[in-house]
């Protein structure tokens, strides 16, 4: 009963200490209704009016947040009201997910896991925006959460649903979770998952590159122009001869005009941006504050080799998925390009915090125990 009182305390204090920081965010920044955010408001109106065709072709993977959007738009509810309602469903996922650590792992990795997320101050600020990550976000930690602790398939397949139709790392979310629960019910071994995964993430990439319809002035152009992030172009492509836009098109073009030394150039620098979330137009006191965080992949990696070297296959398989995850989202970024913020790296942050969890219990817990 003490325990539970203190843990109760402890909580209290950290959703607490959120609170007041979220206020003052809050207060300094305003809501964030701007850019993308406003661009869904604009397509959920669409949708009220019965234009679908642009969302079905070009937006299917973001349905889920369209959808989401519907009532509030048809209701005209402010922004706002949207950004706090669903900052509400962000906190009932953090809590979700920590229960799922403390019973599948252990307090310290929990509490740990949390405190990561409810005080990072990227998180802080990306929470009162309109941008779909927050939502994706929520349902990725509520579809682990339920697939290892539902004791039905009714809440996983609904939540994996939402997750797929959410954003484009979806389908990324569902096949890493699926096979890591897969291995720790013994139905599959690591090798076989490993190459199942492998060729179905090869087919959904060929898919990707081939085959998706691309909208030319929000994407095509974009990788046409060489741009490392959106709208900071290094060429100026106006028009291009085809009523029809793939990736394939799209760098077909780039490569035949600008050569496979520039294509490679690009891509190391798309991959660059994904892994070091400073930017050039950003404060130094920001970038300082993105830096920070940006060592977290090195601090995740130590965490996989020393996971990699003690070969405890618990965590080890928890760890591994998180470094395919992060390799995964790098890849999207290199098929088209990242954000001009560091939002699009911002999906893998919830598992970073996850793998330097298990840093910290491993370091810090006595007897040491293995990662």
């Amino acid at each position: 009963m003490q325990r539970f009182y203190n843990n109760t305390k402890l909580l209290s204090f950290i959703f607490a200490v959120h609170g007041l920081l979220a206020l003052s965010f809050l207060f300094y920044y305003g809501f964030n209704s701007t850019g993308e955010g406003k661009k869904f408001l604009l397509e959920a109106q669409s949708v009220l009016r019965g234009e679908t065709e642009f969302i079905l072709k070009y937006q299917l993977l973001n349905l889920s947040y369209l959808l989401y959007l519907l009532p509030f738009s048809l209701l005209s509810i402010h922004p706002g009201v949207i950004i706090i309602v669903t900052h509400f469903i962000t906190l009932y996922a953090y809590y979700q997910f920590y229960l799922f650590l403390k019973s599948y792992h252990n307090q310290m990795v929990a509490i740990t896991w949390l405190v990561g997320m409810l005080l990072c101050p990227l998180f802080l600020y990306w929470n009162f925006s309109l941008y779909s990550e927050n939502l994706f976000l929520s349902l990725t930690l509520l579809f682990i959460s339920n697939l290892f602790k539902s004791k039905t398939l009714i809440n996983p397949i609904l939540f994996g649903l939402l997750v797929l139709f959410c954003r484009p790392a979806g389908f990324f979310v569902i096949l890493l979770g699926s096979f890591l629960k897969l291995m720790a019910i013994k139905k599959v071994s690591l090798k076989l998952s490993l190459v199942i995964m492998t060729l179905l993430c090869l087919f959904v990439f060929i898919l990707i590159f081939f085959f998706v319809p691309l909208h030319f002035d929000g994407v095509a152009k974009e990788i046409m122009n060489g741009s490392v992030l959106c709208g900071i172009t290094k060429y100026h492509v106006v028009d291009f001869p085809s009523n029809h836009y793939t990736l394939f098109s799209a760098y077909s073009f780039y490569i035949s005009h600008y050569g496979w030394s520039d294509f490679f150039m690009l891509e190391f620098k798309k991959a660059f941006s994904f892994f070091n979330i400073t930017r050039v137009h950003y404060s130094v006191f920001h970038n300082g504050i993105n830096f920070l965080f940006s060592l977290l992949f090195i601090t995740n990696l130590i965490c996989f080799v020393l996971a990699f070297m003690k070969k405890t296959r618990g965590n080890f398989n928890t760890i591994l998925f998180i470094q395919l995850y992060i390799i995964l989202n790098g890849l999207l970024v290199m098929l088209f390009f990242n954000e001009w913020t560091e939002r699009y790296t911002l999906v893998v942050f919830p598992f970073l915090f996850l793998s330097n969890a298990f840093l910290v219990n491993h370091f810090f817990s006595k007897p040491n125990p293995a990662i």
